[in-house]
């Protein structure tokens, strides 16, 4: 299931992917809307499944922008632990899920704070915070499922002693089911980034596969498709970057810069290209007759558009650009068996298919852009076959 990470004023264009079938549904961001706003956003969505992150991870950092986040009323930025103490963690958990309850939504998100150690003070109230909202859901009789909400950092990650910790906690609760964040940020050296997301899936697999809990992970982006591999029901992610991989750093510090350059998302190469900088020179090459075809061979309108003959240079609307993305996320999940070693051999394929064709287009003397995803395959590589031989599965 792809939900859509709703919010950077995406949420005009979630109804209409999910009516068009290019989504299950969407995880609100206040942080990103107006209170009016998004409860106008959520009673609209006549159909799919709707969630809301309440983002109070935010609290407690230090400088935090917390951007329309104060609207909301729920809870003040900045809070010190003193704040998550007795009866004021019980009021915080009662305003974030009364407001929730109040909302039309299918599922029920616990508030939580990020965890960079199992050994913090954090850790500790993170475990308040989803105890007590689950005593909370059950006093009120709540129909709606209620996931526990959990943010890893990167820190956590890079610790096994930390994720056997973090596992053990987990699965003493009597939860529904898990909302996971995870900071990865996929521009880390791949060695690096390997082992965090090998991690990552240890913790999904566990929890979804040996647990049977229902495991959603936000902020995926494209790596959503191998979360579902390993047994996550759903993986979100936006257009906007920072919706495509979660970090406490994306609330610090100020804004600006310039807007980035519009990206094609493709799933024949299972990440992006620049549509000025690499797909215009793939269009315009002669060496490789086609290989402008084999890498516009991918699911979504603005794909079959170009693939008629529509010319890349043309001005392409940020409403095509998201649609094109939704399409590839949506495309990748239907991929998904339910047997685990054949949706990992399946990745494996993909990521196979790509790499080969990102090696054509550097055969054709194409710079390719960092970001586009071409080193993050490689990261997916390593980490699902790391995690296939932990497990004895063959792939």
């Amino acid at each position: 299931m792809f939900l859509i990470q709703g919010g950077h004023q995406q949420h005009s264009r979630v109804g209409p992917a999910i009516s068009g079938g290019l989504a299950s549904g969407v995880i609100w961001s206040p942080g990103d809307m107006t209170p009016d706003g998004l409860a106008a956003s959520a009673s609209e969505l006549r159909n799919g499944v709707q969630a809301v992150d309440s983002q109070l991870y935010v609290a407690p950092l230090q400088d935090a922008n917390p951007k329309k986040l104060p609207q909301h009323e729920l809870f003040d930025v900045p809070l010190g632990p003193r704040d998550f103490s007795g009866r004021h963690l019980v009021s915080l958990v009662e305003r974030v899920l009364g407001w929730q309850h109040d909302l039309p939504v299918t599922h029920l998100l616990s508030p939580t704070v990020a965890l960079e150690s199992m050994n913090s003070r954090w850790a500790q109230i993170a475990a308040d915070l989803a105890d007590t909202s689950l005593e909370h859901t059950r006093a009120q009789g709540e129909g709606r499922p209620l996931l526990i909400s959990v943010a890893a950092e990167r820190s956590l990650l890079a610790d096994p002693d930390n994720v056997d910790a973090l596992l053990d906690e987990l699965t003493a609760l009597e939860a529904h089911g898990f909302y996971l964040l995870f900071e990865i940020d996929p521009n880390l050296d791949p060695a690096q980034a390997a082992v965090l997301y090998e991690r990552a899936l240890y913790i999904v697999h566990t929890l979804a596969r040996l647990n049977e809990y229902t495991v959603w992970v936000g902020y995926a982006g494209l790596a959503g498709y191998v979360f579902r591999a390993v047994g996550a029901e759903a993986f979100g992610a936006g257009w906007f970057r920072k919706q495509q991989w979660w970090s406490p750093s994306h609330w610090t510090g100020a804004g600006g810069g310039r807007q980035p350059r519009p990206r094609v998302f493709l799933d024949s190469v299972v990440g992006s290209l620049i549509l000025e900088t690499e797909l215009g020179p793939v269009a315009r090459q002669r060496s490789d007759s086609v290989l402008l075809a084999d890498v516009i061979a991918s699911a979504g309108d603005l794909a079959e558009s170009i693939g008629a003959g529509r010319s890349v240079t043309d001005d392409f609307t940020r409403d095509e650009l998201n649609a094109q993305l939704f399409a590839v996320c949506n495309e990748l999940d239907g991929r998904i068996s339910g047997d685990v070693g054949r949706d990992l051999s399946r990745v494996l394929d993909d990521i196979a298919a790509a790499q080969q064709l990102h090696r054509r287009i550097r055969d054709v003397d194409i710079e390719l852009d960092a970001r586009g995803g071409e080193n993050l395959l490689a990261v997916w590589q390593t980490a699902v076959r790391g995690l296939a031989g932990t497990l004895g599965i063959p792939v």
